[in-house]
């Protein structure tokens, strides 16, 4: 048996043998040109559902047949507290570290001295008021803590002691005179008289008014010889006048 060559592609016989296998199918279909396609849109349309915006001079509400996508439930208002539990703090904190050591040396605060007599660095009071101390036959007047003078005194007798207590002095009168309680008689003011030279009342007793006042009787100075009243000397009650005013304090002391 005669084996047949092989004829390339190429060759006249091949090419044409191909052209009249393919030029029927060609004929059999016409040609049409291709359409071009409108661009897809790179996001998606919306619905139709969705009313169409709203626009300036519209009757109708920018809001109307607008349904929102309806929201998760709320979440509840109270809290169980009691059904929580407490965290476990498994940490071991270091004890808070000494202010000199957080501060550097510049800032750290030095240690100030104490000031051992407040009284130098309070206010100074200057209220002026009188210490009666019937024990000593004396008046002392001080201004805050300071004493600015003492006086000798005569006090009432035993049998018209002199009250004890805080008063106020409630009378002040220059150049008094007095009136005999028995006879009903007065005297004239003056240096001799029974009250001397300054009346300063303070207080009052069932017997009559109490307060300090001049005496020409010097001998009773230092003594219990009046009838509940203060005797002082003409000069010290007038020094004295003139450190107090009505509304002074009177202390009264044994």
């Amino acid at each position: 048996m005669t084996r047949l060559p092989l004829l390339p592609l190429s060759h006249p016989l091949i090419v044409g043998l191909l052209v009249a296998l393919v030029a029927p199918a060609a004929q059999s279909q016409p040609y049409r040109a291709l359409e071009p396609q409108p661009p897809q849109p790179l996001l998606p349309q919306p619905s139709t559902d969705i009313p169409p915006r709203w626009q300036p001079g519209s009757t109708a509400s920018p809001t109307a047949d607008f349904t929102p996508n309806p929201l998760p439930d709320p979440v509840p208002a109270r809290l169980e507290l009691n059904s929580l539990e407490p965290a476990q703090d498994d940490w071991n904190y270091p004890d808070p570290m000494p202010i000199a050591t957080i501060l550097p040396p510049s800032l750290a605060i030095p240690e100030l001295p104490p000031l051992r007599d407040p009284a130098r660095y309070l206010p100074e009071n200057r209220t002026i008021y009188l210490l009666l101390k019937l024990s000593h036959r004396t008046v002392y007047v001080y201004q805050g803590q300071k004493l600015l003078a003492s006086y000798p005194v005569a006090i009432g007798r035993p049998e018209f002691p002199t009250p004890t207590g805080e008063f106020q002095v409630n009378e002040m009168i220059v150049n008094p005179s007095w009136q005999n309680p028995w006879t009903g008689e007065v005297e004239a003011p003056g240096a001799d008289g029974s009250l001397g030279l300054r009346w300063i009342g303070f207080t009052a007793t069932p017997g009559g008014v109490i307060g300090f006042h001049g005496t020409p009787n010097l001998r009773s100075i230092g003594q219990a010889a009046s009838h509940g009243c203060v005797r002082m000397r003409n000069e010290d009650i007038v020094n004295m006048y003139d450190h107090v005013k009505l509304g002074t304090t009177v202390r009264v002391e044994h």
